[in-house]
């Protein structure tokens, strides 16, 4: 696959990760790239870094600062997946999971 045909397939993998982890990225943003320093997908060609994938590196704001998520695509099965996120996103998601469980709890 062609870098530029992965990146259009890294940008429709947003929504997966927005429905997975329950995230706003600001799609809109991506597509835009007026904020190339905040909102940004790096391909990585280098395959021994991310479990002899592609990787592809999203980067982008949330309130807590510069989220990022680590994926890979694999070209066998022309899926990708996430292998990793940093501290700041994974924060902002067991905060918003809190923030859940009390607001049920509390129903």
């Amino acid at each position: 696959m062609s870098e530029l045909n992965l990146y259009q397939k890294a940008l429709n993998h947003i929504e997966n990760i927005e429905y997975e982890y329950g995230v706003h990225m600001d799609y809109e943003e991506f597509v835009s790239k007026r904020l190339p320093s905040y909102y940004n997908i790096q391909i990585d060609n280098t395959n021994n870094n991310y479990q002899g994938h592609v990787g592809i590196i999203y980067t982008f704001e949330i309130e807590e600062g510069s989220a990022q998520i680590t994926c890979g695509y694999d070209k066998n099965r022309n899926e990708i997946f996430t292998l990793e996120c940093n501290d700041v996103f994974k924060n902002h998601v067991e905060d918003k999971w809190k923030i859940y469980d009390y607001k049920v709890k509390d129903d």
